[in-house]
Protein backbone atom coordinates (compact mmCIF):
# COMPACT_ATOMS: atom_id res chain seq x y z
CA UNK A 1 0.00 0.00 0.00
CA UNK A 2 1.22 3.49 -0.76
CA UNK A 3 -0.05 6.89 0.23
CA UNK A 4 -1.89 7.15 -3.10
CA UNK A 5 -3.91 4.07 -2.16
CA UNK A 6 -5.04 5.70 1.08
CA UNK A 7 -7.72 8.34 0.65
CA UNK A 8 -7.47 11.16 3.14
CA UNK A 9 -9.98 11.03 5.98
CA UNK A 10 -12.45 13.83 5.31
CA UNK A 11 -13.26 15.01 8.83
CA UNK A 12 -10.45 17.40 9.71
CA UNK A 13 -9.87 17.81 13.41
CA UNK A 14 -6.50 18.92 14.68
CA UNK A 15 -3.24 20.28 13.32
CA UNK A 16 -0.87 17.74 14.82
CA UNK A 17 2.06 18.47 12.49
CA UNK A 18 3.43 22.04 12.50
CA UNK A 19 6.33 23.71 10.66
CA UNK A 20 9.57 23.77 12.64
CA UNK A 21 8.29 21.31 15.23
CA UNK A 22 8.66 17.60 15.94
CA UNK A 23 5.37 15.95 16.89
CA UNK A 24 5.81 12.84 19.04
CA UNK A 25 3.50 9.83 19.40
CA UNK A 26 3.88 7.68 22.51
CA UNK A 27 2.06 4.88 24.36
CA UNK A 28 0.93 5.70 27.91
CA UNK A 29 0.55 2.14 29.25
CA UNK A 30 2.17 -1.26 28.58
CA UNK A 31 2.04 -1.11 24.78
CA UNK A 32 -0.56 -2.42 22.33
CA UNK A 33 -2.86 0.53 22.93
CA UNK A 34 -3.31 1.23 19.21
CA UNK A 35 -0.38 3.47 18.30
CA UNK A 36 -0.47 2.30 14.68
CA UNK A 37 -4.16 3.08 14.51
CA UNK A 38 -3.63 6.54 16.03
CA UNK A 39 -0.67 7.31 13.76
CA UNK A 40 -2.65 6.24 10.69
CA UNK A 41 -5.62 8.41 11.66
CA UNK A 42 -3.41 11.45 12.18
CA UNK A 43 -1.43 10.78 9.00
CA UNK A 44 -4.66 10.63 6.99
CA UNK A 45 -5.62 14.14 8.05
CA UNK A 46 -4.78 16.48 5.14
CA UNK A 47 -3.36 19.18 7.45
CA UNK A 48 -0.82 16.72 8.90
CA UNK A 49 1.58 16.37 5.97
CA UNK A 50 5.12 15.59 7.12
CA UNK A 51 8.48 15.97 5.43
CA UNK A 52 10.33 13.48 7.62
CA UNK A 53 8.80 10.53 9.50
CA UNK A 54 11.15 9.36 12.26
CA UNK A 55 11.22 6.33 14.54
CA UNK A 56 13.50 4.51 17.00
CA UNK A 57 11.60 1.26 16.44
CA UNK A 58 12.85 -2.30 16.65
CA UNK A 59 11.74 -5.83 15.83
CA UNK A 60 9.89 -6.48 19.10
CA UNK A 61 6.88 -4.22 18.54
CA UNK A 62 4.41 -4.37 15.67
CA UNK A 63 2.01 -1.51 14.92
CA UNK A 64 -1.09 -2.47 12.94
CA UNK A 65 -3.09 -0.23 10.64
CA UNK A 66 -6.43 -1.62 9.49
CA UNK A 67 -9.18 -0.20 7.30
CA UNK A 68 -12.87 -1.03 7.00
CA UNK A 69 -12.64 -0.27 3.27
CA UNK A 70 -11.68 -3.57 1.55
CA UNK A 71 -9.93 -1.62 -1.22
CA UNK A 72 -7.29 -0.47 1.27
CA UNK A 73 -4.65 -2.92 2.42
CA UNK A 74 -3.99 -3.46 6.12
CA UNK A 75 -0.35 -3.34 7.14
CA UNK A 76 1.91 -3.80 10.15
CA UNK A 77 5.03 -1.76 10.89
CA UNK A 78 7.98 -3.00 12.91
CA UNK A 79 10.85 -0.77 11.78
CA UNK A 80 8.95 1.72 9.65
CA UNK A 81 6.95 4.67 11.00
CA UNK A 82 3.26 4.47 10.10
CA UNK A 83 3.33 8.08 8.91
CA UNK A 84 5.98 7.08 6.37
CA UNK A 85 3.84 4.29 4.93
CA UNK A 86 0.64 6.34 4.73
CA UNK A 87 2.32 9.40 3.23
CA UNK A 88 4.40 8.12 0.33
CA UNK A 89 6.15 11.41 -0.49
CA UNK A 90 7.95 11.98 2.84
CA UNK A 91 11.41 10.85 3.89
CA UNK A 92 11.77 8.08 6.47
CA UNK A 93 14.49 8.26 9.12
CA UNK A 94 15.32 5.24 11.28
CA UNK A 95 17.31 6.96 13.98
CA UNK A 96 20.20 6.07 16.28
CA UNK A 97 17.91 4.44 18.87
CA UNK A 98 16.56 1.83 16.45
CA UNK A 99 17.42 -1.87 16.70
CA UNK A 100 17.15 -3.55 13.31
CA UNK A 101 16.41 -7.09 12.21
CA UNK A 102 17.76 -6.75 8.67
CA UNK A 103 15.67 -9.50 7.05
CA UNK A 104 12.47 -8.17 8.61
CA UNK A 105 13.38 -4.64 7.55
CA UNK A 106 13.68 -5.64 3.89
CA UNK A 107 10.44 -7.62 4.13
CA UNK A 108 8.68 -4.47 5.35
CA UNK A 109 10.06 -2.41 2.48
CA UNK A 110 8.80 -4.95 -0.04
CA UNK A 111 5.37 -5.46 1.51
CA UNK A 112 4.73 -1.73 1.79
CA UNK A 113 6.29 -0.82 -1.57
CA UNK A 114 8.67 1.68 0.02
CA UNK A 115 11.23 3.17 -2.36
CA UNK A 116 14.73 2.67 -0.93
CA UNK A 117 15.59 6.25 -1.86
CA UNK A 118 13.17 7.45 0.83
CA UNK A 119 15.00 5.68 3.66
CA UNK A 120 17.85 6.94 5.83
CA UNK A 121 19.29 4.88 8.70
CA UNK A 122 21.53 6.42 11.32
CA UNK A 123 24.97 4.78 11.13
CA UNK A 124 24.89 3.89 14.84
CA UNK A 125 21.54 2.09 14.87
CA UNK A 126 21.94 -1.36 16.43
CA UNK A 127 21.59 -4.55 14.39
CA UNK A 128 20.19 -7.88 15.63
CA UNK A 129 22.11 -11.01 14.65
CA UNK A 130 21.24 -14.70 14.83
CA UNK A 131 23.18 -15.13 18.08
CA UNK A 132 21.08 -12.42 19.75
CA UNK A 133 17.85 -14.19 18.80
CA UNK A 134 19.12 -17.65 19.80
CA UNK A 135 20.36 -16.35 23.15
CA UNK A 136 17.01 -14.80 24.08
CA UNK A 137 15.01 -17.80 22.82
CA UNK A 138 16.73 -20.12 25.31
CA UNK A 139 14.54 -21.38 28.15
CA UNK A 140 17.24 -20.24 30.58
CA UNK A 141 17.61 -16.67 29.34
CA UNK A 142 16.50 -13.62 31.31
CA UNK A 143 14.36 -12.68 28.29
CA UNK A 144 12.36 -15.88 28.84
CA UNK A 145 12.07 -15.36 32.59
CA UNK A 146 10.47 -11.92 32.09
CA UNK A 147 8.23 -13.18 29.23
CA UNK A 148 9.97 -10.95 26.70
CA UNK A 149 9.17 -11.14 23.00
CA UNK A 150 12.61 -12.80 22.69
CA UNK A 151 13.46 -11.24 19.32
CA UNK A 152 17.07 -10.44 20.24
CA UNK A 153 16.43 -6.74 20.80
CA UNK A 154 17.67 -6.47 24.37
CA UNK A 155 20.82 -8.47 23.72
CA UNK A 156 21.62 -6.49 20.56
CA UNK A 157 21.28 -3.26 22.51
CA UNK A 158 23.45 -4.57 25.34
CA UNK A 159 26.13 -5.52 22.81
CA UNK A 160 26.01 -1.95 21.49
CA UNK A 161 26.38 -0.56 25.02
CA UNK A 162 29.42 -2.80 25.53
CA UNK A 163 30.87 -1.46 22.25
CA UNK A 164 31.32 -4.95 20.83
CA UNK A 165 28.54 -5.16 18.25
CA UNK A 166 28.42 -4.38 14.55
CA UNK A 167 26.16 -1.42 13.90
CA UNK A 168 24.06 -0.47 10.88
CA UNK A 169 27.06 1.24 9.26
CA UNK A 170 28.94 -2.10 9.40
CA UNK A 171 26.22 -4.21 7.75
CA UNK A 172 26.77 -4.59 3.99
CA UNK A 173 23.04 -4.95 3.20
CA UNK A 174 22.32 -1.58 4.82
CA UNK A 175 25.07 0.43 3.10
CA UNK A 176 22.75 2.25 0.68
CA UNK A 177 20.58 3.54 3.55
CA UNK A 178 23.24 4.86 5.91
CA UNK A 179 22.90 8.61 6.43
CA UNK A 180 22.84 10.98 9.38
CA UNK A 181 20.08 13.58 9.15
CA UNK A 182 20.60 16.78 11.13
CA UNK A 183 17.02 17.25 12.25
CA UNK A 184 17.81 20.32 14.37
CA UNK A 185 19.06 22.13 11.29
CA UNK A 186 16.05 21.09 9.23
CA UNK A 187 13.62 22.07 11.99
CA UNK A 188 15.28 25.47 12.20
CA UNK A 189 14.42 25.83 8.51
CA UNK A 190 10.78 24.93 9.18
CA UNK A 191 10.69 21.17 8.53
CA UNK A 192 7.55 19.24 9.51
CA UNK A 193 8.62 16.16 11.51
CA UNK A 194 6.81 13.29 13.20
CA UNK A 195 8.35 10.80 15.65
CA UNK A 196 6.77 7.45 16.55
CA UNK A 197 7.95 5.67 19.71
CA UNK A 198 7.34 1.90 20.07
CA UNK A 199 6.21 -0.12 23.11
CA UNK A 200 4.72 1.54 26.20
CA UNK A 201 5.64 4.07 28.87
CA UNK A 202 5.01 1.64 31.75
CA UNK A 203 7.51 -0.80 30.24
CA UNK A 204 10.34 1.75 30.49
CA UNK A 205 13.67 0.44 31.74
CA UNK A 206 13.72 2.98 34.58
CA UNK A 207 10.04 2.51 35.44
CA UNK A 208 8.47 0.70 38.40
CA UNK A 209 8.46 -2.82 36.94
CA UNK A 210 12.15 -3.59 36.46
CA UNK A 211 13.27 -6.26 35.56
CA UNK A 212 9.92 -7.06 33.89
CA UNK A 213 10.34 -4.25 31.41
CA UNK A 214 11.87 -3.41 28.06
CA UNK A 215 15.48 -2.43 27.38
CA UNK A 216 15.07 1.37 27.18
CA UNK A 217 12.85 4.32 28.07
CA UNK A 218 9.53 4.68 26.19
CA UNK A 219 9.02 8.40 26.65
CA UNK A 220 8.82 11.60 24.65
CA UNK A 221 12.20 12.72 25.97
CA UNK A 222 13.82 9.44 24.89
CA UNK A 223 12.28 9.77 21.43
CA UNK A 224 13.77 13.25 21.06
CA UNK A 225 17.15 12.07 22.37
CA UNK A 226 17.34 9.10 19.98
CA UNK A 227 16.52 11.42 17.08
CA UNK A 228 19.12 13.90 18.45
CA UNK A 229 16.53 16.69 18.52
CA UNK A 230 16.78 19.56 21.00
CA UNK A 231 13.72 19.75 23.32
CA UNK A 232 12.94 23.29 22.13
CA UNK A 233 11.68 21.78 18.87
CA UNK A 234 9.03 19.63 20.57
CA UNK A 235 5.57 20.22 19.13
CA UNK A 236 2.38 18.27 19.76
CA UNK A 237 2.44 15.06 21.79
CA UNK A 238 -0.11 12.34 20.99
CA UNK A 239 -0.49 9.67 23.66
CA UNK A 240 -2.43 6.45 23.19
CA UNK A 241 -4.10 4.58 26.06
CA UNK A 242 -6.75 1.91 26.26
CA UNK A 243 -9.72 1.41 28.56
CA UNK A 244 -8.41 -1.99 29.67
CA UNK A 245 -4.59 -2.01 29.53
CA UNK A 246 -2.74 -5.19 28.61
CA UNK A 247 0.61 -6.81 29.22
CA UNK A 248 2.20 -9.47 27.03
CA UNK A 249 1.18 -13.01 28.01
CA UNK A 250 3.29 -15.21 30.27
CA UNK A 251 5.43 -17.93 28.66
CA UNK A 252 4.28 -21.50 29.20
CA UNK A 253 6.29 -24.61 28.32
CA UNK A 254 4.88 -28.11 28.82
CA UNK A 255 2.14 -26.72 31.04
CA UNK A 256 4.61 -24.90 33.28
CA UNK A 257 5.03 -21.13 33.52
CA UNK A 258 8.65 -20.31 32.68
CA UNK A 259 8.19 -16.62 31.99
CA UNK A 260 6.20 -13.97 33.91
CA UNK A 261 5.54 -10.65 32.19
CA UNK A 262 5.33 -8.66 35.41
CA UNK A 263 3.22 -6.92 38.02
CA UNK A 264 0.90 -3.97 37.43
CA UNK A 265 -0.09 -0.83 39.33
CA UNK A 266 -1.66 -1.38 42.77
CA UNK A 267 -4.98 0.14 41.67
CA UNK A 268 -5.31 -2.36 38.80
CA UNK A 269 -6.87 -5.81 38.86
CA UNK A 270 -6.29 -8.55 36.32
CA UNK A 271 -9.43 -9.54 34.45
CA UNK A 272 -10.00 -11.68 31.35
CA UNK A 273 -11.27 -11.27 27.83
CA UNK A 274 -14.08 -13.70 28.57
CA UNK A 275 -15.19 -11.60 31.56
CA UNK A 276 -15.33 -8.58 29.25
CA UNK A 277 -17.25 -10.54 26.62
CA UNK A 278 -14.70 -9.94 23.87
CA UNK A 279 -12.38 -12.13 21.81
CA UNK A 280 -8.94 -12.93 23.14
CA UNK A 281 -6.15 -10.70 21.87
CA UNK A 282 -2.85 -12.14 20.68
CA UNK A 283 0.33 -10.11 20.71
CA UNK A 284 1.50 -9.01 17.26
CA UNK A 285 5.02 -10.39 17.68
CA UNK A 286 4.73 -13.50 19.90
CA UNK A 287 1.10 -14.53 19.20
CA UNK A 288 0.65 -15.20 22.92
CA UNK A 289 -2.69 -14.37 24.58
CA UNK A 290 -2.36 -11.03 26.28
CA UNK A 291 -3.03 -10.39 29.95
CA UNK A 292 -5.66 -7.67 30.49
CA UNK A 293 -6.31 -5.34 33.42
CA UNK A 294 -8.60 -2.62 34.70
CA UNK A 295 -7.85 1.10 34.29
CA UNK A 296 -5.24 2.60 36.63
CA UNK A 297 -5.44 6.23 37.69
CA UNK A 298 -1.87 5.98 39.05
CA UNK A 299 -0.56 4.69 35.71
CA UNK A 300 -2.23 7.50 33.80
CA UNK A 301 -0.90 10.17 36.17
CA UNK A 302 2.64 8.81 35.84
CA UNK A 303 2.34 8.77 32.05
CA UNK A 304 1.14 12.36 31.67
CA UNK A 305 3.70 13.66 34.15
CA UNK A 306 6.53 12.54 31.86
CA UNK A 307 4.87 12.85 28.45
CA UNK A 308 2.45 15.81 28.82
CA UNK A 309 0.14 14.89 25.92
CA UNK A 310 -1.73 17.54 23.95
CA UNK A 311 -3.63 14.83 22.06
CA UNK A 312 -5.08 11.81 23.87
CA UNK A 313 -6.39 8.70 22.13
CA UNK A 314 -8.64 6.58 24.38
CA UNK A 315 -8.93 3.27 22.55
CA UNK A 316 -11.10 0.15 23.02
CA UNK A 317 -14.19 2.06 24.06
CA UNK A 318 -16.05 -0.90 22.53
CA UNK A 319 -14.81 -3.14 25.39
CA UNK A 320 -16.84 -1.20 27.97
CA UNK A 321 -20.17 -2.74 28.91
CA UNK A 322 -21.16 -0.21 31.61
CA UNK A 323 -21.45 3.54 30.95
CA UNK A 324 -20.33 4.20 34.54
CA UNK A 325 -16.89 2.80 33.66
CA UNK A 326 -16.55 5.27 30.80
CA UNK A 327 -17.50 8.14 33.08
CA UNK A 328 -15.03 6.99 35.74
CA UNK A 329 -12.18 6.86 33.21
CA UNK A 330 -13.00 10.28 31.81
CA UNK A 331 -13.13 11.73 35.34
CA UNK A 332 -9.79 10.10 36.11
CA UNK A 333 -8.28 11.74 33.01
CA UNK A 334 -9.78 15.14 33.78
CA UNK A 335 -8.65 15.14 37.42
CA UNK A 336 -5.16 13.98 36.50
CA UNK A 337 -4.64 16.83 34.06
CA UNK A 338 -6.05 19.39 36.49
CA UNK A 339 -3.91 18.16 39.39
CA UNK A 340 -0.78 18.12 37.21
CA UNK A 341 -1.44 21.61 35.86
CA UNK A 342 -1.51 20.24 32.32
CA UNK A 343 -4.12 21.54 29.90
CA UNK A 344 -6.95 19.26 28.84
CA UNK A 345 -5.90 17.27 25.74
CA UNK A 346 -7.70 17.11 22.43
CA UNK A 347 -9.53 13.78 22.63
CA UNK A 348 -9.87 10.96 20.12
CA UNK A 349 -11.82 7.77 20.80
CA UNK A 350 -11.36 4.30 19.34
CA UNK A 351 -14.47 2.15 18.87
CA UNK A 352 -12.96 -0.67 16.82
CA UNK A 353 -9.88 -1.94 15.00
CA UNK A 354 -10.12 0.24 11.88
CA UNK A 355 -8.99 3.79 11.09
CA UNK A 356 -12.61 4.61 10.33
CA UNK A 357 -13.47 3.65 13.94
CA UNK A 358 -11.45 6.56 15.37
CA UNK A 359 -13.67 9.52 16.23
CA UNK A 360 -12.80 12.98 17.57
CA UNK A 361 -14.58 14.25 20.66
CA UNK A 362 -17.79 15.95 19.53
Amino acid sequence: MTGNDTAKISNTWHEYIRPGKAAVLVDGQYGSTGKGLLAAYLACQPQNEVQIAVTNASANAGHWTKFADPKKRDFCCFHLPTFGVIQDDCDIYIDAGAIINVDLFFQELEENKIRPSRIAIHPNAAVINDQDIAYEASSFSQATKIASTRKGVGRALSQKVQRISKLAKDHPKLNEFINYINLNQLLTLGARVSIEIPQGFSLSLNGPFYPNCTSRQCTVSQGLADAQIHPSFLGEVAMSVRTYPIRVGNIMEDGEQVGFSGEVYPDQQETSFSDLGVEEELTTVTKRVRRIFTWSDKQYRDAIAENRPTVLFLNFINYIQDADITRDIMRSISRAHKDAGIGAPNMLFGYGPNVEDVKPQS
